[in-house]
């Protein structure tokens, strides 16, 4: 899945405010980062676009400059050259099609395959929380997960192999009738 364009149009901070990501460029890495000051509105962007898929929860932060009743996302995904254009509204029935009329939450299906919040979340976002928690994951990992990190941000990568091999090659030394 892709998003070609995010429609802020009463959301958190934003009114009015569009997101285009262009067209994808044939055989060029296809990534966008949102970069900007804090309390720019990065996480609210993102969330925006969590909120769009995956509906906008009971009690969001998002609603201090526009009620409930008037909060409305719009974004434009694409999956296999099949663009479509969806919106959201916090109500039951909340997801529309391009002119307002209900959809079933199937309709995102195909591009979501299978995916949750929280896996979309992990998988898509990266901020200093979860540079953190990877990190603390990192130093509290045991065995060859935190030495493979450490080699390979140490440069170590080949010495390792090289010390495995050496290992091995010790092992059949030592084995009866070696």
């Amino acid at each position: 899945m892709r998003l070609r364009r995010l429609e802020l149009t009463r959301y958190g901070c934003f009114t009015d405010h569009n997101i285009d990501f262009g067209e994808p460029i044939f055989g060029a890495p296809d990534i966008h980062i949102i970069y900007g000051e804090n309390e720019a509105g990065k996480s609210t962007i993102f969330e925006a676009y969590l909120d769009l898929l995956f509906g906008i929860g009971p009690q969001t932060p998002y609603n201090f400059k526009h009620p409930y009743d008037t909060m409305l996302i719009g974004a434009t995904l694409e999956q296999n050259g099949v663009r479509k254009a969806f919106k959201r509204v916090k109500k039951q029935s909340s997801l529309l099609d391009e002119q307002g009329l209900p959809l079933s939450e199937g309709a995102l299906g195909v591009f979501l395959a299978g995916l949750g919040r929280q896996q979309c979340l992990a998988m898509f976002s990266l901020n200093d929380e979860s540079i953190k928690k990877g990190g603390d994951d990192i130093l509290a990992s045991k065995g060859e997960t935190g030495a493979l990190l450490f080699a390979a941000s140490a440069g170590l990568a080949q010495f390792n192999d090289k010390l495995k091999g050496l290992s091995e090659e010790a092992d059949q030394f030592h084995k009866k009738g070696g």
